[in-house]
């Protein structure tokens, strides 16, 4: 698909349609070129920091860091707050110590259980389960990859020292 086509042609788009294939389409002249790529579709990046204490994690949404997603505001409602993302949206955790708590830190790991020890996410791309103090934990559910996963304090049995994220399908 080196060539420019025109978009008339039904050929083509039901050639890229059908072929499962994430492409980037260029356009020249009134006409169109197709090319591969390897990125996936992100529909946001979510920049969350959280802050332990001895029983919960407060987690603050920083909303400069992504105008596409205004359901997110500052502080997040609660302890331990349940987070709803979409399966083409990156979620990044920065892990932080707590000074009112002696720089208490808890290190975070994204988790498909809810009982100890916690099973590492296994779907989509992770970087830095098991962040510790200053550390970012980074996830990309994928295309599809929807359901409940958790992150949790990853060095307890105290299974209430964390929360739930859903992953719905982008809309």
């Amino acid at each position: 698909m080196s060539d420019f086509y025109s978009i008339e042609n039904e050929q083509h788009k039901t050639a890229v349609a059908n072929s499962g294939q994430i492409v980037k389409v260029f356009k020249k002249d009134n006409k169109f070129k197709i090319t591969k790529t390897n990125l996936p579709p992100v529909a946001g990046i979510i920049n969350l920091t959280a802050v332990p204490s001895n029983f919960y994690y407060t987690i603050n949404y920083d909303s400069e860091s992504d105008p596409l997603r205004d359901d997110f505001q500052g502080s997040l409602p609660g302890f331990n707050p349940t987070l709803e993302i979409y399966d083409t949206d990156i979620i990044s955790i920065k892990v932080n110590t707590n000074p009112a708590e002696g720089n208490l830190s808890r290190p975070m790991i994204f988790s498909t259980n809810t009982t100890y020890p916690y099973s590492g996410i296994n779907v989509g791309t992770v970087k830095n389960n098991n962040a510790t103090s200053g550390e970012i934990l980074k996830w990309y559910p994928g295309v599809g990859n929807t359901g409940t996963y958790y992150y949790r304090w990853s060095e307890t049995d105290i299974n209430t020292i964390g929360g739930t994220i859903t992953v719905v399908p982008t809309p």
